[in-house]
């Protein structure tokens, strides 16, 4: 996941969300954090292009096996697509879950980053200033999306509860993805705000 955080000197020192007056919400973001969003979902959007079929264990043609702790799936999707069944004995209906719901996630994921991305690209630059307008649906596809970016990049760094982010320099690249991954909890936060006031 992308670790641009020099771009992000402000940290959101302002609300970036409003609801506004037609029922809607508009957002202001710096160009930086709309470069460094944008990035974000190109990256997620990549990951999940990979990911278009679950694994079938019962598929001797699939190299991937869910029950092998060696196996090379990525951590992030493991993340993004937890499993339905967690007890190694039911392999079966976690392929039968699996068949059923995946490709639907992977397709509702897919829109909230198409929908973000469409956002982002047609909204007003003014003063290196990011300018837009979202409606409900939009609003829920920005929160999943993230959510899902700050889940990503947090199993990336391998983030832990014990974390403590006061006192990040977005400035210093060792600390620049920690400054993202804090950033993206921000703005969720802000959103979710929003959403529910």
């Amino acid at each position: 996941m992308g670790h641009d955080g020099a771009r992000l000197a402000p940290l959101v020192a302002r609300v970036p969300f409003r609801r506004n007056r037609s029922a809607g919400y508009d957002v202001v973001l710096e160009a930086g954090e709309a470069a460094v969003l944008t990035r974000l979902c190109e990256e997620l959007t990549t990951l999940l292009s990979g990911d278009d079929e679950p694994s079938d264990p019962s598929d001797p043609s699939d190299p991937s096996d869910p029950s092998d702790p060696s196996d090379p799936s990525d951590p992030v999707l493991e993340r993004l697509f937890p499993r339905a069944y967690l007890d190694p004995t039911e392999e079966e209906a976690e392929a039968d879950w699996q068949r059923l719901v995946h490709d639907d996630l992977v397709d509702g994921r897919r829109r909230a980053l198409a929908t973000v991305e469409g956002t982002l690209a047609a909204a007003e630059v003014r003063r290196g200033r990011f300018e837009l307008t979202l409606s409900e649906e939009q609003a829920q596809a920005w929160l999943a999306v993230l959510n899902d970016a700050r889940l990503a990049l947090g199993t990336r760094l391998e983030v832990t509860e014990d974390l403590d982010l006061s006192g990040l320099d977005p400035d210093d690249p060792d600390t620049a993805p920690y400054a993202v991954y804090w950033w993206l909890g921000v703005l969720e936060e802000s959103l979710i705000d929003v959403l529910s006031g």
